[in-house]
This record gives structure tokens, C-alpha cells and sequence, in this order.
């Protein structure tokens, strides 16, 4: 995801931030590639604070216990 994102970046520098577009003939819009970026990074972000345990409620930590619980099965 934040390889995809980067990519994207470097889309917008070479492209601009603002592309022809929307609804008239010469009207400008922001770069697509901005937003998507933004959502890849956020994606990445909720991903890691599960794997992490950060969050709310009761499975706040659950992944993160799951997998060292797997990780740790069967050692004493």
C-alpha cells in the first residue's frame, strides 16, 4: 500500500497537482492520485495499529495476541 502510495506521488510531481477535468472544457480538478494516495495511507495506518492492538473496545489487542500466541504455541 505505502509502495502504491509513493508511486502515486511521484504521478502527481510529474503530472501536477491540479489535471484537466470535470464537467466543462479547460476547468481544472485536484490530482486523483492525491486522494488515492491519502486513502492507501490511511488503509495502511488501520492496519497496522490492528496488528499493533491499538484501537477500541474489547478486541482492542486481540490480533496482536493472537499472533504471538501463534508465534509462542507450544514453546515452554
Amino acid at each position: 500500500m505505502l509502495a502504491r502510495a509513493a508511486s502515486l506521488d511521484d504521478l502527481v510531481r510529474r503530472e501536477g497537482q491540479m489535471v484537466p477535468g470535470g464537467n466543462r472544457a479547460g476547468m481544472f480538478v485536484l490530482h486523483p492520485g492525491i486522494t488515492e494516495a491519502r486513502q492507501l495511507r490511511q488503509a495502511a495506518g488501520a492496519l497496522l495499529a490492528k496488528v499493533r492492538g491499538e484501537g477500541d473496545g474489547a478486541e482492542r489487542g486481540h490480533n496482536s495476541r493472537s499472533a504471538a500466541g501463534a508465534r509462542w504455541a507450544g514453546r515452554r
